[in-house]
């Protein structure tokens, strides 16, 4: 891991940890560091990563920018401890984790892609991403004990989790406020119009706001975005791309977990230095963190007003932080209804899914003079990976093939309904089991399935003169119950590898004859792998114990198999897609 230590500007001895491949450095919002100065350039320089070697570039900036006061031109290779200048801004490079003293603020880079902020899922203690927060309550208390004519802080309220809003100014503004916006949030459901909601009521109560801006957490990435956007001037909700503002009193927000006003954030002490307030005009600022019952930040909500003699109060303070209670639960709600939106989508395209792919299978065993067929095929999940097929050859014969793809779920029902085309055109153009089942191999081997692999076998039964031949691609070996109860483990040493290992891997053929009263079972390992309370699996032992005295008609042993297997496991639910083929000859 790399880090940027800031040696002059205005934060000295911040350390900046530089996680990802391409990290942007500049004025705009989307850049990971966000440097917060008129001379830096929206996208002012890039640091890269590869193959172990980082490099530092500059992005046709204004003022430049310089590798050890030497200006860069193209890619410059970075070493431990290398300067970076950039205007007035000065960084020192470290391959490792720099020395820490006392005055060093270790802060993450601001990601702000449409302006978020990079959220940490490190320790509790941690309320910033790579903030100490010990180091962070000391500048804190130091700002607090400022004399007050030097600041224009008014008030600050606690809206964490386990702190409650007291008010003490105009209740009945409170209350009409969380009437009105409980009125209008009664008939929205969709963030996005939730959002809106309570901006446009914000700006109703509040009527000195200019600026409103709600941001909320990602949490898969772990960021927060700008959600919701909304100036007085034009009375409309702006393009998330375009929306502007300082990420200073968000920080600070942040940081305190409590709501903050700001009367004058231009004289503000704990705003001192921050030039996006000067060049965004901000005079009073209201800014909440969106906290629910668990502690977790789901986002801000902050209003801005540019006229000083439209300042904030601290009753608005007030007011605004019991209506961000209401927002948390009007966002958690939204969020819930998205879910459910989302959950009822996705088991649509999945009860899709079942329906193609149980199209698939055989709808019903073949009809062969002589032979009873009986199958039975349940997936753990809604759709899976064992297949199964029945294939009539032109010359009466046919071809009988069953295979489990590693895995279940979606991936491994995609790759299963490659498979049974793929196995279909082999067994239908190869002269030879072993040549059908070598080309689907191959096939397999060079589809960039990655590490998945594909168990199957493939049979084929010739009715003329009983045979049954049997290739297998690392799958588990068929039994064969004989007329009078004697179980065989059949081609279990000819058997090869799994299909997609090896390419030019070449299959041996076993056959075996069929006589009257013997029945043949090809099972896929959902069936010996099933387990019992005391995680000790079913095993093939014990499916050759049930074969020795199970029913003699393939439809009962089939269905007998299933029944006896769902008694051993423990909690009657498999864990593993089954899939069983049975073949019996008549006497």
């Amino acid at each position: 891991m790399t880090f940027l230590k800031v040696k002059e500007g205005s934060c000295p001895g911040q350390i900046l940890e530089l996680r990802e491949e391409r990290v942007l450095l500049g004025r705009h919002p989307q850049c990971q560091v966000v440097l917060d100065n008129a001379a830096v350039s929206r996208h002012h320089a890039q640091i890269l990563q590869s193959h172990g070697y980082y490099y530092l570039e500059d992005l046709r900036s204004r003022n430049k920018t310089f590798l050890n006061d030497v200006q860069v031109k193209g890619r410059e290779k970075l070493k431990d401890s290398d300067r970076i200048t950039i205007c007035d801004l000065v960084f020192q490079f470290y391959m490792n984790a720099p020395p820490v003293d006392d005055s060093t603020v270790l802060e993450e880079p601001i990601s702000v892609e449409s302006d978020s902020v990079v959220w940490s899922t490190q320790e509790e203690k941690i309320d910033l991403p790579g903030i100490d927060f010990d180091a962070d309550e000391k500048a804190t208390k130091q700002l607090s004990t400022n004399p007050l004519e030097s600041s224009s802080i008014i008030i600050s309220l606690d809206v964490d989790s386990g702190s409650s809003v007291h008010v003490t100014l105009n209740p009945e503004v409170k209350l009409r406020a969380i009437l009105s916006l409980s009125r209008a949030l009664s008939k929205v459901v969709q963030q996005d119009e939730v959002l809106k909601v309570i901006l446009d009521t914000l700006f109703t109560i509040f009527p000195p706001a200019d600026e409103g801006f709600i941001l909320l957490k990602d949490n898969v990435k772990n960021k927060l975005y700008v959600r919701a956007s909304k100036t007085r001037q034009e009375e409309g909700f702006q393009s998330v791309g375009n929306a502007q503002l300082s990420m200073t009193v968000i920080l600070q927000a942040l940081r305190s977990r409590e709501a903050i006003l700001s009367a004058d954030a231009a004289e503000d002490t704990r705003f001192a230095g921050s030039e996006s307030l000067q060049s965004l005009k901000i005079r009073s600022v209201m800014c909440v963190p969106l906290i629910d019952v668990s502690g977790e930040v789901l986002g801000i909500i902050q209003l801005n007003t540019k006229n000083i003699r439209s300042q904030f109060k601290s009753d608005d303070l007030e007011t605004f932080s019991a209506i961000a209670l209401q927002a948390i639960m009007a966002i958690d709600n939204a969020a819930l209804h998205e879910e459910l939106l989302q959950q009822s989508d996705m088991q649509h395209d999945l009860d899709i899914a079942t329906q193609v792919q149980l199209g698939f299978l055989p709808s019903h065993p073949p009809e062969v003079a002589g032979y009873e067929f009986q199958d039975y095929y349940e997936a753990a999940l809604q759709v899976g990976g064992d297949y199964f097929d029945y294939i009539p050859l032109n010359d009466g014969r046919v071809a009988i093939a069953l295979g489990d793809v590693a895995g279940k779920g979606i991936p491994a029902a995609l790759l299963m309904a490659r498979l049974f085309a793929s196995a279909r055109f082999q067994l239908l153009t190869q002269p030879t089991l072993s040549a059908a089942l070598a080309g689907l191999n191959a096939e397999m081997a060079s589809s960039g399935l990655g590490h998945r692999f594909v168990t199957c076998i493939f049979a084929l039964l010739d009715t003329a003169t009983n045979d049954v031949t049997i290739v297998n691609a690392g799958h588990m070996a068929p039994l064969l119950r004989t007329a009078s109860r004697t179980i065989k483990v059949i081609a279990q040493e000819e058997s090869g590898l799994p299909l997609g290992i090896s390419p030019n891997e070449q299959f041996i053929e076993t056959t075996i004859r069929l006589k009257k009263g013997d029945t043949l079972v090809m099972y896929t390992d959902g069936i010996t792998e099933m387990m019992d309370k005391e995680c000790c699996i079913y095993g093939r032992e014990r499916l050759i114990r049930y074969l020795e005295k199970s029913p003699e008609k393939v439809d009962d042993l089939v269905a007998g198999i299933v029944c006896d297997v769902e008694q051993y496991s423990a909690d009657k639910q498999h864990r593993d897609d089954i899939c069983i083929v049975g073949i019996h000859r008549e006497k």
